[in-house]
C-alpha cells in the first residue's frame, strides 16, 4: 500500500532485483506502518539489506538512477528560478546519487539524501552512507542554511514537494506548495 508513489526509487529498484526483492520490500513497508522501526534509517537500513541479498549492481542502480525522470513543470521551474533572489536546496528520503544527478541537470546548489550508494571494482554494492533527511530531520538539514545566509526561519524560505514524508516541514514552512501532492501532504500546503 503506498509504495506505487512516483517520487520514489526504492521500489523500482526491489523491482528490478525481482518478485522476492518487491514482497520484500513490501514488507518493509507494513513495518513502517505499524511503526516497527524506531526511525526513517532503521528503515533505509533494512531496504539496503535486501539490495545486497538480491545482488544489486551498479550498472543496474545506475541505469535505474539515469531512467528516473522529473514530475511535469520541474525542469521549466527551474529554468525559471531567479537564482539571485532564491537559493534551491534539494532535501530527500531518498538516495545522494540521485540528488546529484538532479543537481547538475536543474542547477540546484544543495542536495542531502537520506543514502549514497559506493559500489566497488566488481560492481557490487559494497557501501553506503546514511543521513538523517525524512520527515522531522528535514527540517533539522536547512537550519544550518539559515545561519550561514542569515534568514528568518519563520519568514524568509519557500517549501515546494510532493510527498507524505514532506508534511511536517511543509507546515513549517512560510508559504508552501505541493507538486502532484501526496494526499497527506495535499490537505496541509498553501
Amino acid at each position: 500500500d503506498g509504495t506505487e508513489y512516483a517520487s520514489t526509487l526504492w521500489q523500482p529498484i526491489a523491482q528490478a532485483l525481482g518478485d522476492e526483492a518487491v514482497n520484500e520490500e513490501l514488507i518493509t513497508h507494513k513495518k513502517w506502518e505499524n511503526l516497527q522501526y524506531n526511525n526513517y534509517l532503521e528503515w533505509v537500513e533494512e531496504s539496503i539489506k535486501i539490495h545486497r541479498k538480491y545482488g544489486l549492481e551498479e550498472r543496474i542502480f545506475n541505469s535505474l538512477i539515469k531512467e528516473a525522470t522529473y514530475k511535469p513543470g520541474v525542469v521549466e521551474f527551474f529554468k525559471k528560478l531567479d537564482r539571485n533572489e532564491y537559493i534551491p536546496v534539494l532535501v530527500s528520503g531518498g538516495f545522494q546519487n540521485l540528488i546529484e544527478r538532479a543537481q547538475k541537470e536543474l542547477n540546484i546548489k544543495y542536495g542531502f539524501g537520506a543514502c549514497k550508494y559506493i559500489f566497488g571494482n566488481s560492481g557490487k554494492l559494497i557501501g553506503y552512507n546514511l543521513q538523517p533527511t525524512d520527515f522531522k530531520d528535514k527540517i533539522n538539514l536547512i537550519h544550518w542554511l539559515f545561519d550561514h545566509y542569515g534568514l528568518d526561519d519563520k519568514k524568509d524560505w519557500i517549501y515546494v514537494g510532493d510527498g507524505k514524508n514532506d508534511k511536517y516541514i511543509a507546515q513549517l514552512a512560510p508559504i508552501s506548495f505541493g507538486i502532484d501532492p501526496h494526499p497527506e501532504l495535499e490537505g496541509v500546503v498553501d
